[in-house]
């Protein structure tokens, strides 16, 4: 009969282990997952940043590109108004002319 309390006894402390080996898992694991979830929002709030600052970056080239463009046209739309201000009178005299009514 001792052999039985023996083997009973090995098979609680068997049991003992396994449950204080599955406990310090699962423990470790959940420490595991918080910083694994920890790194995945550093990730996740850099490329936020980043994202952020690039699209920052884009809208005030844009900016700068549609206020040239913009003084660009400007000064084309002046030009233009100053050529055909400084041509009215040959310009009419030439339409005059083309359709027949410089008498």
């Amino acid at each position: 009969m001792e052999i039985f309390e023996w083997i009973k006894e090995i098979e609680k402390v068997y049991e003992n282990l396994i449950e204080k080996a599955k406990s310090e898992n699962l423990t470790e694991l959940k420490s595991l997952r918080e910083e694994q979830e920890n790194l995945m929002e550093k990730s996740i709030d850099n490329f936020r940043n980043s994202s952020d600052s690039a699209l920052k970056t884009l809208t005030k080239n844009l900016e700068d590109q549609n206020i040239f463009i913009n003084e660009k046209l400007k000064e084309f739309k002046n030009k233009m108004k100053k050529a055909y201000d400084d041509n009215k009178k040959n310009l009419i005299e030439l339409i005059i002319k083309d359709i027949g009514f410089d008498f």
